[in-house]
């Protein structure tokens, strides 16, 4: 079994995690886009397991004498934009909402990172067909060196 982690986190490669906690009890739910999968622990233990085909899913398992019920709304994966609720008999408990912070500078930096490929490739008097593809390329490389999980924001939604 993997390690579980003890905070909500996100990437787009590992997938996007939440924890909560009650009654001595602590169950994370994930949502894989890579594995195309939903899983909800408790305690460490895999409860619930689903495709995550559909933009609105359900896992309901029982844990003691506790009946939990967690939802996954999901309302754009690849912006990261998802909410993830927590009921416990019935009753709504906890419900977190993640979604990607829009930066500012990364934007301003790609577009100087595109500007430049233009300079340059103008400046060495390289050929229009190498120049255009070359630039999304750079700012592709760009984002991949400097992507971070910092930009995935999780805040907790007031029931």
């Amino acid at each position: 079994m993997e390690n579980l982690p003890t905070e909500n986190t996100a990437s787009r490669a590992k997938g996007f995690w939440f924890v909560f906690s009650h009654a001595d009890n602590t169950i994370v739910a994930e949502v894989s886009p890579s594995k195309k999968k939903e899983f909800v622990y408790i305690n460490g233990q895999l409860a619930s397991e689903k495709d995550s085909a559909l933009p609105f899913r359900r896992h309901e398992f029982a844990h003691g004498d506790n009946h939990y019920r967690i939802v996954f709304n999901v309302k754009n994966l690849p912006m990261g934009n998802m909410a993830c609720a927590l009921f416990v008999n019935g009753k709504p408990a906890k419900t977190y909402r993640v979604f990607l912070k829009f930066r500012l500078v990364k934007v301003i930096l790609c577009a100087a990172m595109g500007g430049a490929c233009g300079v340059i490739g103008n400046y060495l008097r390289w050929p229009l067909w190498l120049v255009t593809p070359l630039t999304p390329f750079m700012v592709f490389v760009f984002l991949v060196l400097f992507k971070s999980s910092q930009d995935f924001v999780f805040e907790e939604v007031r029931i």
